[in-house]
């Protein structure tokens, strides 16, 4: 299953894209609406989650223009906003979905396999082919109730087939499915893995779960003998912690360690730069923009690190400036008398002040928990 990510905040991007590989789902990232048009029209996606706000194209226009253009893909938009018009105009832009930053990663997988499951016409969360099951929930695998073992891209194969039993693939279609533009091999890769999967199956007791249709690619066979659906809950694990969310953490901490400490500390110091600006009486449009954006970005990810209160600082600290800008350059501006004005902008460099203060303490008093 091949996923795109459109997302500018490399937080955000790199975070989703370590939880899907994850979960054995190929994905590849677009870092604004025109490329990530450009990624659809490239390749088949069983799923888009983008963000709102976009460089170039926003993605409600982006999400609108795929619609036009006859793609049929899910698609689940995130935002950090979390007004109700906001997520109208999403739904009505024709996305599937909505999810609000910051999110916690397990309702984000929840949906994407909702999603999937959906556009598959799947109620059921268990793909079946005889006494053969696959549950892409919990990546697990058994036949007459005994678990195999797969490799991640033997596991993306299998249900690939029992997600699309009636469909020939040729080999190039299951490269554009199961393997990103970053790690794209030949064909005589698929021949291989094809092979391989089918030696591992018959060694469980599986035999001839993929046809060759010589000229036209693989498919999957009919079952042997009709099998009838268990019952089956929710898309939760009953013992414990997921060993993948063990996973996916120490790949978020070292993600955080490796990569992103260094940027975030960058983007504080824009913040800082703004406030300074502020205080002296001047905050040009272009320092504006940048730290509202910034702002807007560590309000939607920094939660996904466990920085919760933080992440609450910065949406104040970017509702703050935008309140400080619309001060001098919006008609209620006007309305002011000039001593209100001025008691009104020394109050909200107050507010800023404070919440700036309170965003460093909280960010460096827990950068180092993250990288533990």
């Amino acid at each position: 299953m091949r996923i795109l990510i459109v997302e500018d905040d490399e937080f955000v991007s790199d975070i989703l894209k370590k939880q899907l590989s994850a979960r054995r789902y190929a994905v590849d990232i677009a870092r604004d609406g025109k490329e990530g048009f450009d990624y659809a029209e490239a390749a088949p996606y069983d799923l888009i989650i983008l963000d709102v706000q976009l460089p170039k194209l926003n993605g409600v226009h982006l999400c609108q223009k795929l619609r036009q253009s006859k793609f049929t893909t899910p698609i689940l938009m995130l935002t950090a906003q979390a007004d109700i018009s906001v997520k109208v105009n999403a739904l009505d832009s024709g996305a599937d979905d909505y999810l609000t930053k910051p999110f916690h990663h397990d309702e984000l997988l929840s949906r994407v396999r909702a999603l999937l499951r959906r556009s598959h016409d799947s109620g059921s969360p268990l793909l079946i082919w005889g006494k053969l099951q696959l549950d892409p929930s919990t990546l697990a695998v058994s036949y007459d109730n005994s678990p195999l073992t797969l490799t991640p891209k033997e596991f993306g194969l299998l249900e690939l087939f029992l997600r699309n039993p009636k469909r020939i693939f040729k080999s190039d279609a299951i490269l554009q499915s199961l393997w990103d533009f970053a790690d794209f091999p030949s064909e005589e890769t698929v021949r291989t893995h094809i092979k391989r999967l089918r030696y591992k199956l018959k060694s469980f007791g599986v035999e001839d779960i993929l046809e060759t249709v010589y000229g036209m690619g693989y498919r999957l066979s009919k079952p042997p003998l009709p099998s009838e659906k268990p019952s089956c809950g929710d898309d939760k694990l009953v013992d414990g912690e997921d060993p993948l969310s063990l996973e996916v953490r120490y790949h978020v901490q070292h993600l955080w360690k490796t990569q992103l400490r260094d940027r975030a500390l960058e983007r504080i110091g824009v913040l800082e730069k703004a406030i300074m600006g502020i205080t002296q009486g001047e905050l040009p449009d272009e320092l504006y923009e940048n730290a509202v954006q910034i702002a807007h970005k560590f309000a939607g990810s920094l939660a996904m690190f466990g920085l919760s209160q933080a992440s609450a600082e910065a949406r104040e600290i970017e509702q703050l400036l935008r309140q400080i800008h619309g001060l001098f350059h919006t008609e209620e501006a006007v309305k002011l008398n000039s001593r209100s004005m001025i008691k009104r902008y020394y109050e909200l460099q107050s507010q800023i002040q404070g919440a700036m203060v309170r965003f460093k303490i909280e960010l460096s008093g827990n950068m180092d928990d993250i990288s533990a």
